[in-house]
């Protein structure tokens, strides 16, 4: 008697999982904006919004959503991902999807002269939109004989 080969369980998807907990707790959309410079960088302001557009509290309850940490295999030259379920606030929930984002899309986004920008979901037509500002230092230099 054989047995039937065992299913790998579906990996969570981080995106799909921020939604659903968005809409579980009635949130019909998000503005989230982040600064980072000079080698530290930060999710500040999340701003939530119920039916009609109107602001809503963060709310306290916990909720289950997967981290995604890369780690560099020297041998491949690559970083490969891992990621873990872990439960929490869902302010957390958020950031760590945001830390992800950037860090996959910006990866230095803090460094030096750093960056800042804002992350807009909205949460029924799970779609977003994302506005990032890089900050940088022009140097001109002018040689001339005198």
């Amino acid at each position: 008697m054989t047995s039937a080969p065992k299913k790998r369980p579906r990996r969570a998807d981080p995106k799909a999982q921020l939604y659903a907990n968005l809409a579980r707790h009635g949130i019909t959309r998000v503005v989230i904006e982040y600064d980072g410079s000079s080698d530290s960088g930060c999710i500040g302001d999340i701003t939530l919004f119920g039916i009609d557009d109107k602001i809503m509290p963060m709310p306290e309850a916990q909720v289950e959503f997967t981290v995604e940490t890369r780690t560099y295999n020297q041998t491949t030259s690559r970083f490969n991902p891992t990621r873990q379920l872990r439960t929490g606030p869902l302010r957390e929930a958020i950031e760590s999807w945001c830390y992800d984002l950037l860090e996959l899309h910006f990866p230095g986004w803090e460094i030096n002269d750093g960056a800042d920008g804002t992350i807009e979901l909205d949460v029924a037509m799970k779609t977003g939109g994302w506005e990032h500002n890089t900050h940088y230092t022009e140097t001109s230099t002018t040689v001339r004989e005198v």
